[in-house]
């Protein structure tokens, strides 16, 4: 018996890609808003069901914690150190993002202290603690969020 295939997507990841790879901004009609990183996501993940993918997996993107690279840091001291300090600009979407997946019903979740490739990675293993994360379209997401 095979079940639905999983597609497991580094949120972060695929935001930046998004981001920096487009080759022209993308405005909001009034021209107020930068719809780049939303609309370059949408579009890349779309263009990657569409054509690497035979099927309708089940897709869940993976959003790095906020605390996610501490452990990384501790063990690394160097992971990193090179970038600028400060929000970068695709993060500033991030919450736009999340709106989107929700309103396409694609699942996405958020582990506070990891990051998405190593939550990716480590997909066969146990999960995280109760209380650790939150998901989007399922209605999880702790108070306040």
């Amino acid at each position: 018996m095979t079940g639905v295939p999983l597609l497991l997507v580094d949120g972060h990841n695929l935001l930046f890609r998004a981001w920096y790879g487009f080759p022209a901004r993308i405005w909001s009609r009034d021209k107020a808003t930068d719809l780049t990183g939303v609309f370059g996501f949408l579009a890349l993940l779309r263009a990657g069901l569409r054509d690497d993918l035979s099927g309708q997996p089940e897709v869940i993107v993976v959003f790095d914690g906020e605390n996610g690279p501490t452990a990384r840091r501790a063990a690394e001291p160097g992971y990193k150190s090179t970038r600028p300090q400060g929000t970068p600009e695709p993060v500033k979407a991030l919450p736009d993002v999340k709106r989107s997946l929700d309103a396409c019903q694609f699942t996405w979740t958020e582990i506070w202290d990891a990051e998405a490739d190593d939550v990716i990675r480590h997909t066969g293993r146990p999960g995280p603690r109760a209380g650790d994360h939150h998901v989007g379209r399922q209605g999880l997401l702790p108070a306040g969020q």
